[in-house]
């Protein structure tokens, strides 16, 4: 990709370099291949010959590939062509090359050679001019955002290629940084300054960094990890403060609490506790029972529980008699005109 990139440039920017398809028919023999063309004053190389169905690199080929090459370049009936040819253009190279030239301007094919090192072309990272032999290719993959894509083996200068070594992909917006001005996460994971101030933080115990989204404010103004903040308080599930467990004036405890048809363990500050959390204990068992006034306002099973003072295993057992009482004795046909299941234990009471 990175050598196709710069051919490419090659021909929008110099109009040196030409991709050229060669078809191939005789007889029920058919088959296609391909070359990059380098053009130069009154000569051309040509590189990389691929072909499928046929051997462009056979003896009996050759003559004919030279002469298709030197009309497509206006080249005259003269020219004379070496094959297997190296050339320092700083791509890959099958070492099937051919130059075709003309020997009343060039003595040999090493003579154009020896020419195509010191012509100036680009570097694709940095777009400044430099000699053909002081082009590399890049064989780390790289982010080339022209086309933006990952690319390999882009052709740099050396000193892009010094640069390239140090830089690194932001993990969160790609872009392209210094690894020295980069903040260093973990591993391979880097991010740029802009990111790092918009969705991390460093936090004030640990000083390991996080993402925002998953800091603790403490209070005190702190900014915590979610483990160092477990070790020092928590946040309340009903106004949503972070509190410290050992808060004299607010604290903040965990409590088992009535979720649905189990208990679920949260945390609530001292002040949500007296506003907002409730306990009873159990008509039956005498277990103490503890709720939240939201669940007690949202959820008709809790309401049931309360209202009777039973705890859920009581609750259960007590419904399930009083289904068994309604259905078995077949003496209260309209409670079937419901799914019992869905009934609460309040309104089967009701009936």
């Amino acid at each position: 990709m990175g050598s196709a990139l710069w051919l490419i440039n090659e021909w929008k920017v110099y109009d040196r370099a030409w991709f050229i398809v060669f078809h191939y028919q005789s007889g029920s023999r058919e088959g296609y291949g391909r070359c990059w063309a380098y053009k130069l004053p009154n000569a051309v190389y040509a590189t990389n010959f691929y072909s499928r169905k046929f051997e462009i690199k056979e003896e009996r080929f050759r003559k004919v590939i030279a002469r298709l090459i030197r009309k497509l370049f206006n080249l005259s009936n003269q020219t004379r062509f070496a094959t297997g040819k190296y050339s320092p253009l700083p791509i890959y190279l099958n070492g099937d090359g051919y130059v075709i030239y003309e020997p009343s301007h060039w003595e040999n094919s090493d003579e154009v050679l020896e020419f195509m090192r010191h012509l100036k072309s680009r570097c694709l990272w940095c777009k400044n001019e430099i000699e053909i032999e002081d082009l590399k290719k890049y064989d780390e993959p790289i982010y080339f955002s022209p086309i933006g894509e990952r690319v390999n083996g882009l052709i740099v200068c050396e000193h892009c290629i010094y640069e390239l070594d140090n830089t690194v992909e932001c993990h969160d917006c790609g872009t392209l940084i210094n690894r020295d001005d980069a903040y260093h996460i973990d591993g391979d994971l880097y991010i740029c300054e802009d990111c790092f101030s918009m969705g991390w933080f460093y936090c004030d115990k640990c000083e390991e960094p996080h993402r925002r989204e998953y800091a603790i404010v403490t209070p005190s103004g702190e900014w915590l990890c979610e483990y160092c903040a477990s070790k020092v308080g928590a946040v309340c599930l009903v106004c949503g403060e972070f509190c410290y467990y050992d808060d004299e004036e607010n604290g903040i405890q965990q409590y088992e609490v009535m979720k649905h048809y189990w208990f679920t363990d949260v945390y609530i500050c001292d002040r949500c506790v007296e506003k907002h959390l409730y306990k009873y204990h159990c008509c039956q068992c005498g277990r103490e029972m503890k709720y939240l006034d939201v669940d007690f306002r949202n959820n008709e099973r809790i309401r049931d529980a309360v209202r009777l003072e039973l705890c859920f295993e009581c609750y259960a057992k007590k419904r399930s008699e009083m289904f068994n009482e309604a259905f078995g004795n077949g003496q209260h046909p309209s409670l079937f005109t419901l799914d019992p299941a869905e009934r609460t234990l309040r309104e089967i009471l009701e009936e």
